[in-house]
């Protein structure tokens, strides 16, 4: 939610277009609903193309966990590849 309140503002400003009049010694900042609804319409793009990515991601990151195969073997019984336990008594 917190991305959204910041990006609010970042909209407006995007909508706004100055105009610098050197010979009047002006300066004119205008609001412009399209330019706006233009970049609000880009930067939903944009979140919604991370986001897909992000899922696919996360499909195959799961996917790839639930291919994996792993035989453990519990007992106390040596198999020879390791050097029997010491004797303790």
């Amino acid at each position: 939610m917190r991305p959204l309140i910041l990006l609010a503002p970042a909209l407006l400003l995007g909508g706004c277009q100055v105009t610098d009049d050197k010979a009047n010694d002006q300066v004119s900042v205008t609001y412009n609903q399209d330019v706006a609804e233009n970049a609000g319409a880009a930067a939903l793009k944009t979140i919604d193309q991370a986001a897909g990515a992000i899922v696919n991601d996360t499909k195959e990151a799961g996917a790839a966990v639930r291919n994996i195969d792993v035989d453990v073997k519990v007992g106390d019984k040596n198999d020879g590849n390791q050097p029997a336990p010491a004797n303790s008594n």
